[in-house]
């Protein structure tokens, strides 16, 4: 008798024989979904790509501009022009380069990128420098 008043209780009355507490009743299922499925298709989880100094070399134009920054590479192709518009900075002669340097000195002023930009960067990560 108490069972049957517990799911009585629980019973959502638009949907009868289904728990409001139901993992897949639960209106906020749609969204979880697509935030799992955009966070696992995210490119950070998808960085396992081992890149050599050869490799990262090759890419040192404007047509193909990966650049190397602790370790990590970054393909930042398309943000050069943004980079250079926003900033009056050409990024393009660190491109094919471990820009480590610049990156932890900006401006030439002893300065480190802001939280805000390494985030940003974030997204253009494709592999680890070997």
């Amino acid at each position: 008798m108490v069972v049957r008043k517990q799911a009585i209780k629980n019973a959502r009355p638009d949907r009868p024989n289904m728990k409001s507490n139901s993992f897949f009743v639960d209106e906020r299922f749609p969204l979880i979904a697509i935030l799992i499925l955009l966070f696992l298709g995210s490119p950070v989880w998808s960085n396992t790509r081992t890149i050599s100094a050869g490799e990262l070399a090759q890419h040192s134009t404007s047509n193909s501009c990966w650049i190397a920054i602790s370790g990590s590479v970054y393909d930042i192709t398309n943000y050069l022009s943004e980079h250079s518009n926003d900033h009056n900075f050409s990024l393009l002669p660190w491109c094919g380069k471990d820009a480590t340097k610049g990156w932890k000195d900006k401006d030439g002023k002893g300065k480190p990128h802001s939280r805000k930009a390494t985030i940003q960067l974030k997204r253009y990560k494709i592999g680890e420098l070997e």
